[in-house]
């Protein structure tokens, strides 16, 4: 107690006007709002890592199937005109070797033919038959595929006694 009889106060905890300043809490730090990309990145990768090793985009089955070979095929019922492209890149049109596809491309600006059959050979590497594909394309002439279905042919009956091969029709895909 003091001199006049009043206890001391202290200094911010007055209950009244004029009984001290009241102290301002300090400003809380800036929160810094979570960065997700590396969770996403991580689950992203996971999932990519489970399907490379849970699935194939290729089955099993389709990587052993062996396409069907004819063993005779009679040449009357081939669409014309006709391109043979063989296992080596040889062409021939209609029968007649050619040399390349330059000369290839004369005989087919002579005959003037608004589509050409191509046959190629099953072993014959994708990147030939599709820069062959291309130039004809470009030269405005309509192409289509020729594969050979393995069965009887469309009319006979099944058990006609086909031996194997016999009964290949071919048939033009466009």
């Amino acid at each position: 107690m003091d001199a006049g009889g009043t206890r001391p106060r202290a200094q911010g905890t007055g209950g009244g006007a004029g009984a001290g300043a009241v102290r301002a809490l300090p400003a809380p730090p800036p929160r810094r709002r979570p960065d997700f990309s590396l969770a996403t990145v991580n689950i992203v990768l996971l999932l990519v890592l489970f399907f490379l090793v849970a699935g194939s985009i290729v089955s099993e089955e389709e990587r052993v199937v062996d396409l069907p070979e004819t063993l005779s095929l009679p040449l009357e019922n081939l669409p014309r005109p006709l391109l043979v492209i063989g296992a080596e890149g040889t062409l021939a049109y209609e029968g007649t070797a050619v040399a390349d596809r330059a000369a290839l491309m004369a005989v087919l600006t002579e005959a003037a033919p608004p589509r050409v059959y191509v046959m190629a050979a099953r072993d014959l590497p994708a990147n030939a038959l599709v820069q062959t594909v291309a130039g004809l394309a470009g030269e405005g002439i309509e192409v289509s595929l020729v594969t050979v279905r393995e069965g009887p042919a469309p009319g006979a009956t099944p058990d006609a006694g086909q031996g194997a091969g016999q009964g290949a029709t071919p048939e033009a895909v466009p």
